[in-house]
């Protein structure tokens, strides 16, 4: 039975390499081998699942996220270690302060200073919970106000026509 390895020259054949009893080509399958550049992708997509993984948790999990890939790392060469060290760090800094407040406040129509502000607001007053639902809970109240402001002007709006300025999201002007 021919192999992959039966294509090489004799001297150029990689050995077969024996784990715990196992061949070879059991571990390329079905683990993580950096010898093919298959087992290389498939390497990298579990770390990057892991890493994404743990990035639901709030102030440690990037971190946690990033020690197994360090790790990794650290065994071919100390030098990519320290790269991907400085790349995680790099890549979280820019997520967190640029692209999850800019998504979130997108989504919910508040200005990204706004978002950090409630985050920051929310994270004092439950913690965490406080965080996941800071950002929510400030758009309702905003859209509650708006829709009660519209509703009690000089001349108040019936209720259909308040909601439907509500809902299309036009700027209300105070008259103060």
């Amino acid at each position: 039975m021919l192999t992959k390895a039966d294509d090489y020259p004799i001297h150029q054949r990689p050995e077969p390499i024996m784990h715990a009893g196992k061949d070879r080509n059991f571990y390329d399958r079905y683990f993580f081998n950096g010898y093919t550049k298959e087992g290389q992708r498939f390497f990298a997509l579990v770390l990057g699942l892991i890493a994404g993984i743990f990035e639901i948790l709030p102030y440690v999990g990037p971190i946690l996220g990033a020690i197994p890939a360090i790790v990794v790392a650290l065994l071919a060469d100390p030098w990519s270690a320290l790269w991907v060290a400085i790349a995680f760090f790099g890549i979280q800094q820019v997520e967190n302060l640029v692209l999850v407040p800019r998504i979130s406040g997108e989504s919910v129509k508040l200005h990204p200073a706004m978002v950090m502000v409630v985050l920051v607001v929310g994270n004092e007053l439950a913690g965490f919970w406080g965080m996941l639902i800071a950002v929510p809970v400030t758009a309702v109240l905003r859209d509650v106000f708006k829709y009660l402001y519209l509703r009690f002007l000089d001349e108040p709006l019936n209720p259909e026509e308040a909601m439907t300025n509500v809902r299309s999201g036009q700027e209300v002007q105070l008259g103060v």
